[in-house]
């Protein structure tokens, strides 16, 4: 199509008047009726031969706006033209329809955005598909949070894992430090916890191997956002000492904004991975991660570590009975975080899992 028709279209669209085209089409009628009069016809004569020869009016009309518009945008605009004039008619009908698609469209886009955050997105860590979430299971149906004596069994014996990590449940305590007294939400981790997700902080460092036993843990890493609402954003906090339930800790790095892992975390610390909590056997209270070796399938990994797990049964029988692991991927708990705040989000995760 060229150019001009184009153009020719879009005007004709834009700027002519509804009765243009019916105008014209009776203005050619009597030019031809005149001619025909001109010749020596008589006026009802000239007008039936003029109508004839031109032909159908209704049909010429159609044709005419096939080449003139687009029927497909000229069909939309009558179609759009009427439904406002019926809304004119009925306001409170209008506000209902308004008010019911604008609900319809915001409960659709926000579903659609955790979906696609969440299921159809990777995981923003690194190889996420070899990311797995370890539990255990107890005589009571359901799953556990991981007995870490167990964990650390797994640890060692494991054929199947290139990494394993351990953190606790985030709690809260009171921070005091170089500005007013806060509240931190505070997640303890295995000095491997981020390198093992494939995440480095924004500004200093990372925990270091072997800064997980008493007397080197004594450090702490900050969310984004914390940082931003207590320190300022200024980098001269890294090297300041708070103190987290009067227990003293250097700050060693801050976290990229993108990163929220468990969701609501504000202070991430070291455990000590040699303490008494990891030599008791019974309870179970702490999250596992593990990275799978490439090429190793969910199901190879799962019977590694029930074969493991089999194994302490046997040797505790008290504390370890009919405790066995099981695995899912980590994908599954990073959308139960995401849309557990969420009704219609927390709805759509048990309808799909």
């Amino acid at each position: 199509m060229s150019w001009r028709r184009t153009l020719s279209k879009v005007r004709f669209l834009l700027w002519r008047r509804p009765d243009d085209l019916a105008e014209e089409i009776r203005t050619h009628l009597a030019m031809e009726e005149a001619e025909n009069v001109a010749d020596g016809m008589r006026l009802e004569e000239a007008r039936d031969q003029a109508r004839r020869r031109f032909g159908n009016v209704t049909s010429t009309e159609e044709r005419s706006r096939d080449m003139w518009t687009w029927t497909v945008l000229e069909t939309l605009r009558m179609d759009i033209a009427y439904g406002l004039r019926q809304l004119r008619r009925n306001p409170g009908f209008a506000a209902v329809a308004v008010l019911t698609l604008a609900l319809g469209i915001g409960a659709n886009t926000a579903i659609f955005s955790v979906v696609n955050a969440v299921l159809l997105q990777p995981l923003p860590f690194s190889d996420p598909d070899r990311l797995v979430e370890a539990r255990e299971t107890e005589e009571a149906p359901g799953t556990y949070p991981v007995n870490p004596a167990d964990y650390l069994d797994w640890q060692a014996q494991n054929r199947t894992f290139e990494a394993t990590t351990v953190f606790s449940w985030t709690g809260n305590r009171n921070m005091a430090g170089p500005n007013e007294p806060a509240a931190a939400a505070v997640t303890e981790v295995q000095a491997n916890f981020f390198k093992l997700l494939g995440i480095a902080p924004t500004a200093g460092r990372s925990f270091a191997k072997g800064e997980d036993v008493a007397g080197r843990n004594r450090i702490a890493l900050l969310s984004y956002g914390f940082w931003q609402q207590h320190f300022g954003g200024k980098t001269g906090a890294i090297g300041k000492t708070v103190e987290l339930d009067a227990e003293r800790y250097t700050v060693i790095g801050v976290m990229p904004p993108s990163f929220h892992f468990p969701s609501t975390t504000d202070v991430w610390v070291p455990f000590d991975m040699n303490g008494k909590n990891f030599k008791t056997r019974g309870n179970h209270g702490y999250n596992v991660i593990g990275k799978m070796k490439r090429g190793v399938t969910l199901e190879q990994a799962r019977q590694d570590l029930l074969g493991i797990s089999l194994r302490l049964e046997k040797q505790f029988p008290d504390a370890n009975s009919k405790v066995h692991a099981v695995l899912f991927p980590l994908k599954d708990r990073w959308w139960a975080e995401r849309g557990s705040g969420c009704w219609c989000c927390s709805a759509l995760w048990r309808w799909c899992f």
